[in-house]
């Protein structure tokens, strides 16, 4: 699943990015494999706002489309 998918609420763990480019832009707002995440706001075709353990971060929607992320344990 890709995190563009992700119900606000839900937590996941990233797993992967799709694509070099995607990895690298990633990495740049603190998100990397093994991060987890709840998503707490998204706006249909746009930014999904994420929380991490220490801060919210927008991710663009094309972005969000290239992590790839699993549930994470409760």
């Amino acid at each position: 699943m890709t995190l563009d998918r992700v119900k606000v609420g839900q937590s996941v763990v990233i797993d992967t990015f799709l694509n070099p480019e995607s990895s690298a832009e990633a990495i740049r707002l603190g998100l990397v494999p093994g991060h987890r995440l709840t998503v707490v706001h998204k706006l249909s075709g746009g930014p999904v706002v994420v929380r991490t353990a220490v801060t919210e971060i927008a991710v663009g929607h094309t972005l969000a489309r290239q992590i790839d992320v699993r549930p994470a344990n409760p």
